[in-house]
């Protein structure tokens, strides 16, 4: 009898401890819990994904803390999601990139850079257009990985047809050095479509109408380039 009311409480102890690190891993309440009520009161971040009114007041109220804390106020990717979902959160986040991204130069507050790139600055050889630079230093090769499976968009009717981007490519490069598992983090919550880290610690996230990884230099603010 002792046995079994052990091993129950155990059990009972192992899932509170689980719940409770789930929890914290979805928001940091220890570390958020003032910055967001701030936001929150002052209106900054009371809005969501779907209807990002607010996007952009909110990164900036959250500031360096918005990759930690943007859970808590419902803006970052959920756990467990089925494809379903997974599509639809892919939409609401290109609505997130897009308002981040808006204006070509963010508000001096915003801790990221936009640049618009062209398909020959990407890399992309199309039919007409002359072929891409490569004369890229090899110390500054980027990592490249997209957080969604969510492919480059682009339109052909045929083989034998022109591929041409629908939209401009737009990316963001984060203004200070991050570290590879900081920069998918980044760029997942900004709502980007992929990522290119530079091995000098820069980080650019690549919105979901580029043809490839964005531009194949490394421009953050205040990270070195070389």
């Amino acid at each position: 009898m002792k046995t079994t009311v052990f091993i129950a409480v155990m059990v009972a102890g192992i899932a509170y401890a689980v719940g409770v690190t789930v929890l914290y891993e979805r928001c940091n309440e220890n570390k958020c819990v003032s910055r967001v009520s701030k936001c929150q009161l002052t209106g900054a971040c009371g809005c969501t994904l779907d209807n990002c009114t607010c996007c952009v007041n909110c990164t900036l109220c959250l500031a360096e803390l918005w990759d930690d804390c943007c859970s808590c106020v419902n803006m970052c990717k959920p756990r467990n999601m089925s494809a379903t979902d997974m599509a639809s959160y892919s939409t609401i986040h290109d609505l997130l990139f897009n308002a981040l991204t808006e204006h070509d130069k963010p508000h001096p507050d915003a801790h990221w850079t936009v640049e618009r790139v062209t398909p020959q600055e990407e890399g992309v050889i199309l039919p007409g257009l002359a072929g891409p630079d490569n004369s890229e230093s090899r110390d500054n090769s980027p990592v490249e990985s997209s957080p969604s499976t969510k492919p480059a968009t682009s339109t052909a009717a045929s083989a034998n047809e022109t591929i041409v981007p629908m939209d401009t490519c737009t990316v963001a490069y984060i203004n200070i050095c991050l570290g590879l598992k900081k920069c998918e983090d980044a760029c997942e919550h900004m709502g980007a479509a992929k990522y290119r880290w530079f091995h000098t610690g820069c980080c650019e996230c690549v919105g979901s109408t580029c043809l490839s990884y964005g531009k194949k230099k490394a421009l953050c603010r205040d990270c070195p380039n070389d």
